[in-house]
C-alpha cells in the first residue's frame, strides 16, 4: 500500500494513475477544502489533517504502507520534514515529487526574496500604489504587518477558512479575489489591468501553481513582481513527473492505458 501525501494537483494526478492501476493507497490532505476536492476526483480513501510526525507515524503503524509518496506543496517545508522523520522512524521508503520551475530572473524586473519578512520589508519601502498578493492565505499575516491594507488585494482559494482569515486581518471584502487556479496569462492580465496593480507578490510554485502565467501577465502589464523563492528541495529520491515517480515504484502499466 502507498501513503500519498498532498492535496496538490500533482497528488490528484498520482492518485488517478494509482486508481487506473488498481494499486491500493491512502491519500492525506491538510484542509477541509482539499478533502472535498480530492474526494470528488479520486477513488481511494482520503484522510483529512492536519498531520505531523506523530500522526503520520500512527498512519504508518496502522496501515500496511510499503512506500510513502510526498506530493505536498513545495512550500510545505514543515510537513515534508515531519513526513520524512516519520518515514525514517518506520523504516519505510519515501519518494518525493518536485515541481519544475522556470528561468525568469532579476534582469526581467523581478525581485526574489528568501522570506516573506524580507519581501514585505522591501515592498513597504517602495512607492507602490496597488499591490496584488497571490501567495495564498498562508503568510498573508506577515505581509499585512508591513503593507497598507487599503492598497492590498489578495487572491485566495474560495474556501471558508481562507475567506475568514483574510477578513480577520482587516481586508475589505471588495479586495478579496476568491478563485481556484491555476489561471491563464489572459485572466491574470485582466485582473492586473482592471485593478491597476503596480506590484504582484507571488511565490515560485511551479507550473502547477500558474507561476509562469503570472509572471508573463505582470511583465506584459508593466507591473513589478516580487517572488518568494522556493525552499531547497529535500534530500532523497526526487522525481519531476507523476509518471516517472510511479514507474520507479513499478506501478505504471499494471492497469488500463488512459
Amino acid at each position: 500500500m502507498i501513503l500519498l501525501v498532498g492535496g496538490t494537483s500533482e497528488a490528484v494526478a498520482i492518485a488517478r494513475l494509482l486508481d487506473q492501476a488498481a494499486e491500493p493507497y491512502i491519500m492525506t490532505v491538510a484542509t477541509e477544502y482539499g478533502y472535498r476536492e480530492a474526494s470528488a476526483k479520486v477513488a481511494g480513501q482520503v484522510l483529512k489533517g492536519p498531520f505531523n510526525d506523530s500522526t503520520f507515524g500512527r498512519l504508518l503503524a496502522e496501515y500496511p504502507v510499503s512506500v510513502v509518496v510526498d506530493a505536498a506543496h513545495p512550500f510545505a517545508v514543515a510537513l515534508r520534514n515531519e513526513l520524512s522523520a516519520a518515514a525514517a522512524e518506520a523504516g519505510i521508503r519515501l519518494v518525493r515529487l518536485e515541481r519544475p520551475t522556470n528561468s525568469y530572473g532579476a534582469e526581467q524586473d523581478i525581485t526574489f526574496f528568501d522570506s516573506l519578512t524580507d519581501l514585505g520589508a522591501w515592498a513597504a519601502q517602495q512607492n507602490f500604489g496597488r499591490i496584488l498578493v497571490a501567495t495564498g492565505i498562508k503568510g498573508l499575516g506577515v505581509l499585512a504587518g508591513f503593507l497598507d491594507l487599503q492598497r492590498l488585494y489578495v487572491r485566495i482559494l474560495p474556501a471558508e477558512e481562507s475567506l475568514a482569515a483574510a477578513l480577520r486581518l482587516g481586508l475589505k471584502p471588495s479586495h478579496i479575489i476568491a478563485m481556484e487556479g491555476p489561471f491563464s496569462r489572459q485572466l491574470n492580465e485582466a485582473i492586473i489591468r482592471d485593478l491597476r496593480i503596480d506590484l504582484l507578490i507571488t511565490k515560485d510554485s511551479g507550473e502547477a501553481g500558474g507561476y509562469t502565467a503570472k509572471l508573463e501577465a505582470a511583465l506584459a502589464c508593466g507591473c513589478r513582481v516580487a517572488v518568494l523563492k522556493r525552499p531547497e528541495p529535500a534530500r532523497g529520491e526526487i522525481f519531476w513527473t507523476p509518471q516517472t515517480l510511479l514507474a520507479s515504484l513499478g506501478v505504471l502499466g499494471k492497469g488500463k492505458e488512459s
